[in-house]
């Protein structure tokens, strides 16, 4: 057989009128979808702005109260090492004065005047009066 004698198919005209239908009901479909879609990326855009924004402000709120709480411990660290070094000072001095009492008791068959830690108005009789002298 010949190319020429296979029948030929034609295509029917309706057949045509329904591809063409189903091809611009596709097309239109697409355009809404492609509407929808961008209206979506839309919102999506203007959300992510909204929250850069919030972000920003609670980044500059938390470095802000970040600052002020280093102020604060600063602050604090300092009261604090004051009273130690009061303490110690303290604690220094009634450890010298102990020593001297402790020392001038040790020493009681010296004569008075010879005793290391005898400073006028001191009264070394007792450590509890030293401790009371102090406080």
């Amino acid at each position: 057989m010949s190319p020429d004698s296979y029948p030929q198919r034609t295509a029917h005209p309706k057949a045509n009128s329904v591809n063409i239908l189903k091809r611009l009901e596709r097309y239109i479909s697409a355009f809404f979808k492609l509407g929808r879609i961008e209206r979506i990326a839309k919102q999506a855009d203007q959300a992510s702005k909204e929250n850069a924004g919030r972000i920003a402000q609670t980044e500059a709120l938390i470095t802000s109260q970040m600052q002020n709480m280093g102020r604060t411990i600063d602050e604090q660290t300092a009261w604090v090492n004051g009273r130690l070094a009061e303490q110690s000072l303290y604690d220094s001095e009634l450890s010298r004065r102990l020593d001297q009492f402790f020392l001038s008791r040790g020493f009681s068959d010296i004569p008075e005047d010879a005793h290391p830690a005898a400073e006028v108005g001191d009264d070394w009789s007792s450590p509890l009066k030293v401790v009371h002298q102090l406080g």
